[in-house]
């Protein structure tokens, strides 16, 4: 049915994030070629990774996906495949990993890709990532990157992709974690985990408890601080490196700066109690902020400018009462001559 999120929650994963410094590439022109040329490197990556790390054991389900390319943010996945049979060894050159030497960067394009790898319990994947980390360096890795550039150019149908001479390597971060549904770990930590781990009567209701991305579970559980919750997951699940840095979305939103500028602004400062409650207290524009917090006679015109734009021609409040002060009295905001008891 719909409702069924068809994630195995038993199996684990270990996503091993990087990035390849290309030398010699000229981007293709065109969308589908820089999907092919991506889909090339990440197959020449995936298969010489794979052979080349002592004791790593990759198999059906594992896979790399680039995630950038030639400036394009993209999601190209290309799943492991068992070689067919055994070929002769490639001799490699013992450049091509080299981190001492000058090229010029007008040839150069960064690669972003994620490796992922499954396996049924937590220490195959910890020691797969240790392997991972200790053969992607040193020497060992200027033969991997070299045998990378050699099997690409050898077997890209594209041009850009055979001029490829050097690639450089960047480690981000790992992971392990669960490939089960979303739930909210009430009890444990302030977020979202999918480690098969969730209570039997959010099973049992799986349309109402459980998500298929660590998103709409932060937004549906957690909106007051989406960002922490996103953060609070890759803190609960990061095996190395750093966690990286997740922009809050209420962070563009206009909010009342009472006691400071006593304007609306979107610094992405707004106090922690309006941020849990963005829905009351936070707006999409300016425009909307001020008219909220500062509608009063003048104030609103003030607020409206305070950002650089052009005070309004009319009021917000049309048709409203406000209090006119030098009067002491209750007035509409219409023209003093519509009637008696309009105050401009």
């Amino acid at each position: 049915s719909s409702s069924c999120i068809s994630q195995q929650s038993e199996i684990r994963q270990l996503k091993y994030n990087g990035k390849f410094t290309l030398v010699g590439l000229t981007c293709p022109v065109g969308g589908s070629q820089i999907v092919a040329a991506s889909a090339d490197l990440g197959r020449s990556a995936l298969s010489v990774i794979c052979a080349s790390v002592p004791g790593l054991s990759c198999a059906d389900g594992d896979s790399i996906v680039v995630t950038k390319f030639c400036n394009k943010d993209l999601e190209v996945e290309v799943q492991y495949s068992a070689p067919a049979a055994s070929v002769p060894g490639r001799e490699l050159s013992s450049g091509s990993g080299s981190r001492t030497r000058r090229v010029s960067t007008a040839s150069l394009d960064v690669v972003d890709f994620t490796l992922y790898l499954r396996a049924l319990d937590n220490d195959s994947l910890l020691q797969a990532e240790g392997l991972l980390s200790t053969y992607l360096s040193g020497t060992s890795l200027d033969n991997i990157l070299a045998g990378i550039v050699a099997d690409v150019t050898a077997s890209s149908a594209l041009v850009e992709m055979q001029a490829l001479t050097l690639a450089y390597y960047t480690f981000f971060n790992s992971f392990v974690s669960g490939l089960g549904a979303y739930y909210p770990a009430w009890g444990s930590v302030e977020t979202c985990l999918n480690d098969g781990n969730q209570e039997a009567y959010m099973n049992k209701n799986p349309s109402s408890w459980l998500y298929a991305t660590l998103d709409g579970c932060c937004e549906r559980y957690y909106n007051w601080d989406f960002a922490g919750c996103k953060t609070a997951h890759f803190e609960a699940t990061l095996v190395s490196g750093s966690v990286p840095a997740v922009p809050d979305p209420v962070d563009a939103l206009f909010y009342p700066d009472w006691g400071r500028t006593n304007t609306c602004i979107n610094d992405g400062e707004a106090p922690p109690y309006m941020k849990k409650q963005s829905s009351n207290w936070m707006h999409e524009t300016l425009y909307d902020c001020c008219k909220a917090y500062f509608g009063w006679q003048g104030e609103f015109d003030s607020c409206v400018a305070s950002a650089g734009g052009d005070a309004p021609t009319s009021s917000p409040i049309e048709e409203s009462w406000y209090v006119d002060w030098t009067r002491f009295k209750c007035v509409k905001s219409c023209h003093e001559d519509d009637g008696p008891s309009c105050g401009g």
